[in-house]
């Protein structure tokens, strides 16, 4: 019998579109859930500025304080780390998230949602991941407002197959 695999599915969101994803995945295969929250509120501007904002706190490589997780990351054999894309990078509490944590020996797999392009976000989450092995990377389009159903599914196919890779 083969030993269950700790699994969560850590992730950040401002617009809700990386939440919905993280918690059809965790959903699907069973995994915890860990959202990452900031100390500081990241983004009190309304409409576009925020995006400006947060864009101009990605491109400067921003690591925000974040409150306290309740769980140990060392428990898990597997994380699912999911980031919006601002200014077609990492968001900046996941970029925090990824240098603060000890990831070594941790599969990792990376999920990105965004407007449309999400740049060099992936090769940027493996070089800050401290040499983990990488098991996939999967990028959705606006889910909240862009052929949602079909994300979904996409979604949760997904995460049963990096579960599937998972040795």
């Amino acid at each position: 019998m083969s030993q269950k695999i700790k699994t969560a599915v850590v992730y950040y969101s401002l617009t809700k579109n990386t939440k919905m994803i993280a918690e059809t995945m965790a959903d699907e295969i069973g995994a915890d859930i860990i959202e990452l929250k900031t100390t500081k509120k990241l983004a009190n501007s309304k409409g576009m500025m925020k995006y400006i904002w947060g864009g101009m706190k990605a491109m400067m490589k921003s690591e925000p304080d974040l409150q306290k997780i309740d769980k140990e990351i060392s428990d898990y054999d597997l994380l699912i780390i999911g980031t919006p894309i601002w200014a077609w990078t990492v968001a900046p509490p996941i970029r925090t998230f990824l240098k603060k944590s000890t990831l070594k020996n941790k599969q990792l797999a990376f999920f990105c949602c965004s407007g449309g392009d999400k740049g060099k976000v992936f090769s940027e989450m493996a070089s800050l991941s401290n040499g983990a092995e990488i098991l996939g990377e999967r990028d959705f389009i606006e889910p909240l407002r862009h052929n949602k159903t079909e994300q979904v599914k996409s979604a949760r196919n997904w995460a049963q197959d990096i579960l599937k890779g998972v040795q």
